[in-house]
């Protein structure tokens, strides 16, 4: 019978948790769960599992083993600011290493529910180190582990150090081998994610500025030609080994104009290489050296579509000679608001061209997407399709530290193929994406590629046999003319914004004053006082955070210094010192609103004229409009 102290440290804190046991008492497997007191009085868990005998703890001196035991991580303890616990026993290892690290908060994990009912049944949680305890996790359902993951990744990825109970390692094997790589993907998606942010946050911003005046003068490919589209279906051409399986297949699609073709990526060169035109090319890389894949349509001049993100390097759209449409990307928060667009016409921005096509393609309208040379990995240690050239890159073979980082994964035919962390997070974004684009059907032709969930293996010889039996191709699909967007709408934004930026600069300043005044209370020692400003203060950040000119101007170009801001504010949550946590907040937000004025700085000029562009244009636009009527 859980113990009655227990009962009321559970429904304080962990409600749920109680619930469970409540409704499952009876069903608590008690036979092969067995307490029992130690030669040192102190209680042991013996586990019966396929007839052999498991000891949890010690049966002679469980505190005493529990000591030795953490011992090996009182060196590293130092570089953490949080232990996870994976395997609680009776907790003898978590009170042996956090009483002695008071200053660590810390989650407790259990997979085995019948382990934890004994240790509420038989231990006080309340004799736990309870003032950084912060997450208690019971396996009692399978979706509870990637939970406890989510919140360890998002929620306090400070420095975690996992720690898991040496019995465990053997008797839930598998269990604990899955929670730990599936902590080890978590962890490097969301690593991968803050690099990412890191390093195209401003360019981001910047990009969609520059990009804004050629917006205004392109089609919405998502509003203009949905009704070409919708219905058809489109090849989309990927860059990977397999493409030169099928340029042959290709060349007869294009010819007789059995399907759109998109190209994505640089396979653009190996068709043009070819002699196949794409009928359209998409790009949304924020990189400033983007252009560099479209290099050959550049310099001939060649006259192919290009459907950009609106967020694309601006060399791209500066340098594309050719006809030109535009899809509005999720990170590009100036034109969202500037022409207050719907939000069925935003594209997801994803780590890979392919997914972001992908997206494009499904809101088209298309009912059949066809994919070749989407490898997500390599062939026979090739990188790219053959054709395709960059002067950065000495052949179309991997390198010797690209061979280094391959891993193995499904392939389309049961085999294995070669792939890396990034063609494996872009195939799992893909899959993500897929599971909600349930009225299109996904083809992957890919001979020799990773195997994708959401799609049907189908050679692409059968695919034309069986689905791409007539013409469909309008070889001036793109024609037409620029997307009219509503006048009222962008000169009352254009004015509105102006309001907003006109008063940021004073919110900024209230937040710093409000900031300066704390620090000073503090060296005063001025504790009532300092009370009495933290609300003061977050109501000052609150309004800054809320400010329009903030939100889509400066918001998108600190993403991770807002992300280590929201760490460290938990942190400061957590402490109960008054002055400590004025320390601690001086430094977290002092570093914040640097990164603010710092952006502020870049992009304030470029703002400026982009605002003065849509006055001038909207003028414009005006007096084209009165000359019609």
């Amino acid at each position: 019978m859980i113990l009655i102290d227990n009962v009321a440290f559970l429904k304080k804190r962990y409600p749920s948790i109680l619930t469970f046991f409540n409704a499952v008492q009876d069903q608590i497997n008690a036979e092969n769960y067995e307490v029992a007191a130690g030669k040192s009085g102190l209680p042991y868990l013996k586990i019966t599992k396929d007839n052999k005998e498991n000891y949890i703890h010690s049966k002679y001196n469980p505190v005493e083993e529990a000591e030795r035991w953490v011992q090996q991580y009182e060196e590293d303890i130092a570089n953490y600011d949080h232990v996870f616990f994976y395997g609680v026993g009776l907790g003898y290892q978590v009170e042996a290493l956090m009483n002695r690290h008071s200053d660590k908060g810390y989650s407790l994990y259990e997979p085995d529910p019948n382990v934890f009912y004994q240790l509420l049944c038989n231990k006080k949680l309340e004799n736990l180190p309870t003032k950084n305890f912060k997450n208690l996790f019971v396996e009692y359902m399978d979706v509870f582990e990637a939970i406890a993951i989510q919140q360890m990744v998002e929620l306090m990825l400070k420095n975690v150090l996992i720690i898991v109970h040496p019995v465990y390692d053997r008797l839930y094997a598998e269990k604990t081998k899955s929670f730990l790589q599936a902590f080890k993907n978590a962890l490097n998606v969301k690593r991968s994610s803050q690099a990412t942010n890191k390093a195209y946050e401003r360019l981001w911003t910047v990009n969609s500025l520059h990009n804004f005046t050629k917006v205004l003068e392109t089609q919405n490919v998502i509003r203009e030609k949905r009704s070409v589209f919708a219905g058809k279906p489109i090849i989309m051409v990927g860059a990977g080994p397999s493409l030169e399986d099928e340029i042959e297949n290709l060349r007869r699609i294009k010819n007789e104009g059995l399907a759109y073709i998109f190209s994505i990526g640089s396979a653009n060169k190996a068709l043009i290489k070819h002699g196949i035109y794409p009928d359209a090319v998409t790009s949304y890389d924020p990189n400033t050296y983007n252009h560099l894949v479209f290099e050959e349509i550049i310099t001939e001049k060649m006259d192919i579509p290009i459907i950009y993100g609106t967020t694309v390097g601006f060399n791209t759209v500066k340098l594309y000679p050719g006809p030109m449409l535009y899809m509005l990307t999720s990170q590009d928060t100036i034109s969202s608001y500037y022409l207050k667009t719907e939000p069925h016409e935003v594209v997801l921005d994803a780590p890979t061209i392919a997914t972001v096509t992908l997206e494009l393609i499904y809101k088209l309208g298309c009912e059949l997407v066809i994919m070749v040379g989407q490898n997500f990995g390599y062939r026979n240690d090739q990188y790219y399709a053959k054709g395709i050239e960059y002067s950065y890159r000495q052949s179309e073979d991997l390198s010797d530290s690209e061979k280094q980082n391959t891993i193995l994964v499904d392939g389309v035919d049961g085999q294995q193929i070669q792939s890396d962390f990034g063609h494996n997070l872009g195939r799992r974004q893909m899959e993500s994406y897929l599971e909600n684009m349930t009225t299109m059907r996904t083809i992957n032709t890919t001979k020799g590629g990773a195997k994708i969930r959401g799609t049907d293996y189908v050679a692409l010889e059968e695919v034309i046999e069986q689905y791409l039996d007539k013409k469909v191709v309008d070889p001036n699909w793109h024609e037409g003319t620029k997307t009219i967007n509503d006048l009222e709408v962008l000169i009352q934004q254009v004015n509105k914004m102006k309001s907003e930026y006109d008063n940021f600069t004073n919110l900024f300043n209230k937040v710093t004053s409000a900031l300066r005044k704390m620090d000073a209370l503090s060296k005063f020692n001025e504790l009532n006082q300092l009370r009495k400003e933290f609300p003061k203060f977050d109501n000052a950040f609150k309004r800054l955070s809320d400010n329009d000119f903030f939100q889509v101007y400066i918001k998108p170009m600190i993403k991770a210094d807002l992300d280590i801001l929201q760490r460290q504010t938990q942190v400061i949550r957590e402490t109960g010192d008054i002055q400590e946590k004025v320390k601690l907040t001086v430094q977290a937000f002092a570093g914040y609103l640097y990164a603010v004025e710092e952006a502020f700085v870049t992009i304030e000029d470029l703002f400026l004229k982009i605002q003065q562009y849509i006055r001038f244009t909207v003028v414009e636009l005006r007096e084209e409009q009165q000359a019609h009527l």
